[in-house]
């Protein structure tokens, strides 16, 4: 990706992520700032794996194809790695928060350890945003040069 096209995609990521911050900071009388929480952390962690694999498709370039496929495998694992511990680490807030008994959801124990204080499902979605402003841009980009 040229310089021009990354820095309108990073431009595009940042409102996306503002925007939806601002909407999931609207719930926050329901589950306080756990849907916020999950979000940010995602949407954090999108932006540090796409600069990883970024990277590592500079890094390959010039190598053989073999080298560069276990490059980018281990690439891929690294990534995973890094979103399973980050989930692990959500897990055991949650389930912190739920044996202190400052959880939200204390009567249904399996929304308890996925929900609060930290939602890993807005997490999840936090972790696609990047690829959503990839392609916003890539629309962006087709209506400007038509």
């Amino acid at each position: 990706m040229n310089f021009n096209k990354e820095k309108i995609t990073i431009t595009i990521f940042f409102i996306v992520q503002f925007v939806i911050s601002v909407l999931l900071l609207c719930f926050y009388k329901l589950v306080n700032f756990s849907l916020f929480l999950g979000f940010l952390i995602g949407s954090s962690i999108s932006y540090l794996n796409y600069f990883i694999s970024d990277y590592i498709s500079l890094f390959f370039i010039t190598k053989t194809k073999r080298t560069a496929s276990f490059i980018s495998f281990c690439g891929f694992l690294f990534r995973m790695v890094i979103i399973c511990s980050i989930i692990i680490l959500i897990i055991y807030i949650n389930k912190y928060n739920l044996l202190n008994k400052k959880n939200l959801f204390n009567k249904n124990i399996k929304l308890a350890y996925s929900m609060y204080p930290i939602n890993i499902i807005s997490f999840l979605f936090g972790t696609e945003i990047y690829k959503i402003s990839i392609f916003l841009s890539s629309i962006t980009k087709k209506k400007i040069n038509k």
